[in-house]
This record gives structure tokens, C-alpha cells and sequence, in this order.
């Protein structure tokens, strides 16, 4: 069975869209977490011991601040995905960047 040219031809614009996107965003392997990397990754214990309950259940910045009346950051498949993160890659920063590297490309 012969592929059409045009399926081709879009499938190397794809490719060359994800390399090109890879390319741009390979600097940040070699950089080390930085600003609101720390509490929602290095100092979030949800994330770190994999509390998918928790994470769904309760409110970022709740946990951070420890105050309750604070609202407005509930963003549990962003930190699930951290979770996810850091049981593939601990806390090495280069996995957590390969990852959004990847999202990056995909998008």
C-alpha cells in the first residue's frame, strides 16, 4: 500500500516541528529547579510520597501556606503529573525539564 504525498508531506512538518521544539528547549536539562519549582515539587510532600487522594482533595496553596482560607490554586493534574514525575525521576531537575520538553513537543 502506497502512503500519499500529503500525508508525507505533513508527517515531516510534524517531525520537524518536534525536533525543532526539542532543540529550542534542550538548554533547560542542564538547569537546576528555580522559583515555584520548590513548593510545588522539592517541598511538597504530596508529590514526593505519590498522595494522589490529597493531591485531588485539597488545595495547593493550603498546603503551602498552611492556611485554609486561601483559594484559587487548585491544580491537581498538575501536580499528579509531578507526582508521576518524581517517582520516575526523584528530584533531578533534567527529568522534570525532559518531561516538559515532551508536553512542549506534543503540543
Amino acid at each position: 500500500m502506497k502512503i500519499p504525498a500529503n500525508v508525507m508531506k505533513n508527517r515531516n512538518y510534524i517531525l520537524l516541528i518536534i525536533v525543532v521544539t526539542l532543540l529550542i528547549y534542550s538548554n533547560t536539562l542542564f538547569n537546576d529547579f528555580i522559583t515555584d519549582d520548590f513548593p510545588n515539587i522539592v517541598h511538597n510532600d504530596d508529590v514526593k510520597n505519590f498522595n494522589i487522594m490529597n493531591i485531588i482533595t485539597s488545595n495547593f496553596w493550603t498546603f503551602y501556606t498552611g492556611n485554609q482560607s486561601v483559594q484559587g490554586y487548585y491544580t491537581p493534574l498538575i501536580s499528579m503529573s509531578f507526582a508521576v514525575e518524581h517517582a520516575i525521576w526523584g528530584l533531578n531537575p533534567a527529568g522534570f525539564h525532559f518531561t516538559n520538553m515532551l508536553f512542549h513537543a506534543a503540543n
